[in-house]
């Protein structure tokens, strides 16, 4: 009996991480990098949701794009870079 629960233990420690792995897109392996959309691809669906692409750069498992949206105001965009979605903004830095 006890034997079974520290190998049951062992068995769910070791899993964790390869579960933990494959969890959010920002989370994914480095290797997965060659499958990233190109930045055209990224900026043009970017422009489609409505902002002007100034500048755009490659993040830590994203694009960070800096962009101008309708309301004539800077922000900077965190972009998926397997799909191209908006996954977060920050106007902390639009101002410069």
């Amino acid at each position: 009996m006890r034997l079974a629960s520290i190998c049951m233990t062992l068995a769910m420690a070791l899993a964790i991480p390869g579960s933990a792995m494959a969890g959010e897109e920002g989370q994914r392996p480095a290797a997965a990098k060659r499958q990233w959309l190109g930045k055209a691809e990224v900026e043009a669906k970017v422009s489609a949701a409505g902002y002007t692409v100034k500048r755009t750069r490659n993040g830590v498992g994203r694009y960070e794009i800096r962009a101008k949206g309708k309301d004539g105001k800077t922000i900077t965009l965190f972009v998926s870079p397997w799909t191209g979605e908006i996954i977060g903004q920050d106007t902390k830095w639009g101002g410069r």
